[in-house]
C-alpha cells in the first residue's frame, strides 16, 4: 500500500503553437466566437481574456518557450527558434483554464500543436 505524504495536484496548463497566417486580432476574434459557442452549449459564462491569451514567438518569449519544448536539448540553440519565429501561441492563463472540450477545436482552427505541461 502506498501512502502519500505530500499534497498531490492535478493542475496543469496547456499552450498551442499555431501555424497560421492569421493576425493576432483575427485569432482573437475567432476565439471570441469559439468561446461564445462553447458558452451557449454549456450554459457557462467564460470570457476569453479570463482563460487564454495570444503571443507571438519572438526573442522576448523564446526563453519561456524553449524549456517546455525541449528545444535546446533536441535541436541546439537558435535552430528551433528560427523554425518557430513568427508563429503565434495561445497560452492558458492558469491551471486548467482552457476547457478540455476546446482543445481539438483550437488545434483544427489554428493548425496548432498542443503542448501540455504541469
Amino acid at each position: 500500500m502506498k501512502i502519500r505524504t505530500s499534497f498531490v495536484s492535478n493542475s496543469s496548463t496547456s499552450s498551442f503553437i499555431c501555424d497560421t497566417r492569421m493576425t493576432e486580432q483575427e485569432m482573437y476574434n475567432k476565439l471570441v466566437k469559439i468561446i461564445a459557442g462553447y458558452n451557449l452549449m454549456t450554459d457557462k459564462e467564460l470570457k476569453l481574456d479570463d482563460i487564454m491569451y495570444i503571443t507571438e514567438v519572438n526573442k522576448k518569449y523564446w526563453d519561456t518557450y524553449k524549456w517546455w519544448l525541449g528545444a535546446e536539448e533536441e535541436y541546439g540553440k537558435g535552430y528551433y527558434f528560427k523554425d518557430l519565429k513568427g508563429k503565434k501561441v495561445i497560452n492558458g492563463i492558469g491551471d486548467n483554464s482552457i476547457p478540455y472540450e476546446l482543445f481539438d477545436i483550437i488545434e483544427n482552427v489554428f493548425d496548432a500543436q498542443r503542448h501540455h505541461f504541469g
